[in-house]
C-alpha cells in the first residue's frame, strides 16, 4: 500500500502489512492495537486507493459509490455532477448539483439575484444580510480552525518556549469570538489540533493572562518586547482578514509585534512550502475537527510542518503518549492519556490554534436538509431537495 506522501506519519506507521481479501477486501495488520484505525482509513490522506505502479497515478479512477457522478469540473471555477442511479444508499434527491466557487459579496449578490440557493462557509458577517435575502441559516457546532505554524529550527525569537507561551496567553481568542463570529460564549483553541465538539478536548486553564505573558517575555531577554518574523495566510474562509488583526493587536498589548501578510490563495502551499523544507514559512494551517488520533497525530514530529520541527523530551513523550492512548482499550484510561498529551501541548506551545470558528450555510427557504457539517468536506448533498 502506498500512503499519500502527506500521510500523516504515526498513522502510516502503525501499520505492519496488508493482505487483499477478494476483489473488494483488505485485510490490514498492525503494529500495535489501535481503537481508532477505521476512522484513520475514513482520512482523506490515508483513504484506499485503487493501485497503480505510479503512486502519482491514483486516486484518478474508482468504482463509482458516491450519490453523483461528475461531467464537467473546472478546479478554478466550478463543477456540475448529475444523479447516480446506482448509489447504495438513500437518494440523491436532486437530479444535478452545480457548484461554483464564490466568497463574499459575490457569493451574497448571487444569492440575492437567484443565481445561488444555497452557499457553504458564508461569512459570518453577512449573516444578517443573507436573512434579509430571505435564506435560512445552519451553523455547525464547529469547523475548519486557524493553527499557527512557528518554525522553531531557524534563529527565530519564538524557539523559545517561553516566547511561545507568552503569544498564546496574550492572543485575545474571546475577542475574535465576540467580534468575528458574535458568539462571545463559544470555546476557544487550546493550542492542540482538537476542537470543542471533540469530547476529549481539554481547555486551556488560563484563557489569558496578560501579566504572565510580560513576565514570561521578560525572562525570555525580551522585557522591552520583540519583533516576530511575518505570518502568511490566504483567506481561505472569508472573515480571515478580520480575524489577525485582532490576534496582532492583542500581542502588542505585551509588547510583541507580528505581521500577517495576506497571499493568494492560488499557489499557496506551495509558496509555504518553498523554502526551509520540510517546516516551510511561518503561517497559518487549516485544520479541520476529526477523531482524537487523527487530530493529535497532527502535532507529531512525524508530521513535521506543522509542529514547526517541534523536537525534544516533551514531544517524545507526547508522541507515546497518543499511541498509547490508541492502543488503550478502556475508554475512561483513554480519556486520561489523551488529556495528558494535551497538556504537553498546552505547556510546550509547538504551534497555536485560534479555535472557535464554525462552518455555516445559508439557504433558500425552498431548498430542505442543507446542512452544515464540522468537517468542511463532509456536507452532505444527497439527502437534500428542493420545494417546487
Amino acid at each position: 500500500m502506498n500512503f499519500h506522501t502527506d500521510a500523516i506519519g504515526l498513522i502510516r506507521q502503525n501499520v505492519k502489512s496488508m493482505e487483499p481479501m477478494g476483489k473488494y477486501g483488505l485485510r490490514f495488520f498492525l503494529e500495535t492495537a489501535n481503537a481508532e484505525f477505521p476512522y484513520a482509513l475514513a482520512e482523506y490522506r490515508a483513504m484506499i486507493l485503487k493501485a497503480k505502479d505510479n503512486p502519482n497515478e491514483m486516486g484518478y479512477d474508482g468504482i463509482g459509490t458516491g450519490p453523483f457522478k461528475l461531467v464537467e469540473i473546472d478546479n478554478a471555477r466550478q463543477f456540475r455532477a448529475i444523479r447516480n442511479d446506482s448509489y447504495w444508499m438513500t437518494g440523491p434527491y436532486l437530479d444535478e448539483l452545480r457548484g461554483v466557487i464564490a466568497i463574499g459579496n459575490a457569493a451574497i449578490n448571487g444569492f440575492r439575484a437567484g443565481q445561488l440557493n444555497a452557499v457553504w462557509n458564508i461569512d459570518p458577517g453577512q449573516i444578517g444580510q443573507y436573512e434579509e435575502a430571505g435564506g435560512e441559516i445552519h451553523a455547525s457546532p464547529a469547523g475548519d480552525q486557524f493553527w499557527l505554524v512557528l518554525p522553531k529550527n531557524l534563529d527565530f525569537p519564538w524557539n523559545d518556549q517561553r516566547v511561545r507561551k507568552a503569544m498564546s496567553l496574550a492572543i485575545d481568542r474571546k475577542a475574535i469570538n465576540r467580534i468575528v463570529y458574535n458568539d462571545p460564549d463559544g470555546w476557544t483553541g487550546n493550542d492542540t489540533h482538537m476542537t470543542g465538539v471533540n469530547k476529549e478536548f481539554l481547555p486551556r486553564p488560563v484563557e489569558r493572562d496578560l501579566d504572565q505573558a510580560r513576565a514570561l517575555l521578560a525572562e525570555a531577554g525580551y522585557g522591552e518586547g520583540v519583533t516576530l518574523p511575518a505570518m502568511v495566510f490566504c483567506p481561505s474562509f472569508p472573515e480571515e482578514p478580520r480575524i489577525y488583526p485582532i490576534v496582532s493587536e492583542s500581542l502588542a498589548e505585551v509588547g510583541i509585534k507580528l505581521d500577517f501578510q495576506e497571499r493568494p490563495c492560488d499557489g499557496f502551499s506551495p509558496f509555504t512550502s518553498a523554502v526551509n523544507k520540510p517546516i516551510g514559512r511561518p503561517r497559518r494551517n487549516l485544520v479541520g475537527p476529526r477523531n482524537p488520533f487523527i487530530n493529535l497525530s497532527r502535532a507529531s514530529s512525524r508530521n513535521a510542518a506543522e509542529p514547526g520541527g517541534w523536537s525534544g523530551p516533551g514531544s517524545e513523550r507526547y508522541d507515546a503518549l497518543v499511541l498509547q492512548a490508541v492502543g488503550t482499550v478502556d475508554e475512561a484510561k483513554r480519556l486520561e492519556r489523551y488529556q495528558e498529551a494535551q497538556r504537553i501541548l498546552q505547556d510546550e506551545v509547538p504551534g497555536i490554534m485560534l479555535g472557535g470558528r464554525r462552518n455555516m450555510v445559508a439557504h433558500a427557504a425552498n431548498v430542505k436538509n442543507a446542512r452544515s457539517h464540522s468537517q468542511n468536506w463532509s456536507s452532505r448533498f444527497e439527502y437534500i431537495w428542493i420545494d417546487a
